[in-house]
């Protein structure tokens, strides 16, 4: 949420929103939002919030979403969502195409670097850094140690990423490598010495 200043008034598109936890604090900080998310059963659950008139749920993917001519947004954004998809590339780019020019994209991704040492698959043989790989793993929260599930997410290099975005004309306005307030307060209170997840902002190269 610190990320930008003001948010009154910007109009946000929140790809990949789930169950629209971060959508409905981006309406409280006064952003016009509209959350999307291919799972249905997530599009119901924020539905069933109760939600302020400045934001609106839609269950669809990004790239159905950018062909049907949604308009343009001050701020796109894709928190732990890329990730998760196959194609990303194709997301970036139905991202991009919703973006004017001085709109501002902001992603989130698990740390590419050091993601498979916290689920401890780095030195399995499978594992090869540079390569595209999806893996399976249990869903588990910080502060409770029963698995939720299990989920899919596709290691990328930070290499990948990057290349990814300068092929869409974005350009890197900052980069920051992110920890979390749960790593120095988990319940089995080990040290994790380096950072999980990284931010990038990115806005157009022409703007």
């Amino acid at each position: 949420i610190s990320t930008l200043d003001d948010w009154s008034q910007q109009n946000v598109l929140d790809i990949g929103c789930g169950t629209g936890t971060l959508s409905l604090r981006l309406a409280e900080h006064g952003a016009n939002v509209t959350g999307i998310d291919p799972s249905g059963e997530s599009i119901q659950i924020a539905n069933r919030l109760h939600l302020p008139k400045n934001i609106r749920f839609w269950r669809c993917s990004i790239e159905s979403f950018a062909e049907k001519g949604q308009g343009s947004y001050d701020v796109v954004i894709l928190n732990m969502t890329l990730q998760t998809i196959a194609a990303f590339e194709a997301a970036i780019s139905a991202s991009v195409s919703l973006m004017h020019r001085t709109s501002t994209m902001i992603v989130t991704l698990p740390h590419p670097c050091f993601w498979p040492v916290y689920w401890n698959y780095e030195r399995k043989a499978w594992f090869d850094y540079r390569s595209e790989i999806p893996v399976e793993s249990e869903f588990v929260l910080s502060h409770q140690p029963i698995p939720l599930g299990v989920t899919t997410h596709w290691h990328r290099s930070l290499e990948r990423y990057m290349q990814a975005f300068l092929a869409e004309g974005l350009a890197i306005a900052n980069f920051r490598e992110l920890p979390t307030k749960t790593d120095t307060e988990r319940m089995d209170a080990r040290p994790r010495p380096y950072p999980r997840f990284v931010l990038f902002i990115l806005r157009r190269s022409d703007s």
